[in-house]
């Protein structure tokens, strides 16, 4: 193991989402989305609920394609988000102006 990230609660498992998500708290929110095989895909929310995301997740991919497990990275003063210059859509930051600088980082990258 080279490192640990502290992350979720999982939003989607299995293609269901995940009992006992909060209903009252909206924030932007990081969310780490996986098919069960080959495609990955990260994005920044704008405002929701942990059961509104699990919910919009489950029922429709963000990309396409069914989720099959979906975890939220973060929410709040932490969600950020830079695509470099090499992948579709890059370069893009998503940083509010308010938000001070975040230390951790996950990096998907292919193999």
């Amino acid at each position: 193991m080279r490192g640990l990230l502290q992350a979720g609660p999982m939003l989607v498992a299995d293609r269901r989402v995940v009992a006992g998500l909060d209903e009252m708290k909206p924030a932007v929110r990081t969310v780490l989305v996986w098919d069960g095989g080959d495609r990955w895909w990260m994005g920044r929310t704008s405002p929701c609920t942990l059961a509104a995301l699990g919910r919009a997740l489950a029922q429709d991919g963000p990309a396409g394609w069914p989720v099959r497990h979906a975890l939220n990275l973060d929410g709040g003063r932490s969600s950020e988000l830079w695509i470099g210059p090499s992948v579709a859509g890059g370069p893009l930051t998503q940083r509010p102006e308010w938000n001070r600088v975040v230390r951790n980082h996950l990096v998907l990258v292919p193999r």
